[in-house]
Formats: structure tokens, C-alpha cells, sequence
């Protein structure tokens, strides 16, 4: 398995992009490999506080999204098998709390 191992991540990355105007991050990931949210939106905010989105790709296909809700609130959007997506809200439907 390829890949730089991030400080404090679990997963290799294949690359990291940032898009300044969407606030959008992207992590690329080697195939069958994930990361943490926490994790991953804390990556994401060390380097745009204001950062609204993040997605995660393993190998070539997008896999989860994270789309921030209100200051500190976060939920993750997950792509089942079949293409669709759906959100898993954490705490009582408020989201991830970082």
C-alpha cells in the first residue's frame, strides 16, 4: 500500500487538495482504505478555518462527505453500493461536534 501517513491519521494519503473559492477539501486514499472524521475535518480546518466540505475517495471512487453544519458541527454522507447516498447524523440528529 502506497502512501504518506499524516500526522495523527490512520490512513495513507495519495493526495490532499483544498479549493480556496468552493471551501472544499479533498482526500485521496489508496483503494479499500478509509480515514476518521475527526480526523479528517481536523486536517481539513488546519488549513481553511472556514472550510465547508470535504470529500474522501478510495482509490478512484468518492466515498464519504463531510459537510459542516453551523460552527463546530459536521455530518458524514456516505455512498452505499448502489450509488445513492445517505447521512448519518450523530448525536441526536446535531451532527459531529469537533
Amino acid at each position: 500500500m502506497k502512501g504518506r501517513f499524516l500526522p495523527g491519521r490512520l490512513c495513507p494519503a495519495r493526495t490532499l487538495a483544498y479549493d480556496f473559492e468552493t471551501m472544499t477539501g479533498r482526500l485521496y486514499l489508496p483503494t479499500g482504505c478509509c480515514c476518521d472524521m475527526r480526523g479528517c475535518v481536523q486536517l481539513f480546518l488546519a488549513i481553511d478555518a472556514k472550510v465547508r466540505r470535504i470529500e474522501t475517495y478510495a482509490g478512484d471512487k468518492q466515498d464519504t462527505r463531510y459537510e459542516r453544519r453551523g460552527t463546530a458541527q459536521w455530518r458524514a454522507v456516505l455512498q452505499g453500493a448502489a450509488g445513492d447516498w445517505a447521512a448519518i447524523e450523530l448525536e441526536g440528529g446535531q451532527g459531529s461536534s469537533l
